[in-house]
């Protein structure tokens, strides 16, 4: 995830770089404008594939919490059953 967000980061240097170039006169509109098309559709790709991560991460998570309460539960369960005090 540290990855995208530095991809996202390097992106936004890029369209700045174009924007300042554009502004000094040292390319002109029509250059820049299909360079930064590209680099909004990489933005939003990025963005994207991020936001698939975070969603991910989350589930991970609550799986993780799901499965430690189960444990928790199995524990406690075997401790107070009379079944498995009697054996």
């Amino acid at each position: 995830m540290i990855k995208k967000k530095k991809e996202i980061h390097q992106q936004a240097l890029e369209k700045q770089r174009l924007i300042d170039l554009y502004q000094t006169g040292i390319i002109s509109l029509e250059d820049i404008t299909p360079r930064l098309d590209r680099i909004r559709e990489r933005m939003q790709r990025i963005e994207q594939e991020y936001t698939l991560l975070e969603e991910e991460k989350h589930r991970e998570q609550k799986q993780l919490l799901l499965i430690e309460q189960f444990s928790t539960f199995q524990e406690k369960f075997w401790r107070l059953s009379p079944a498995a005090k009697s054996s």
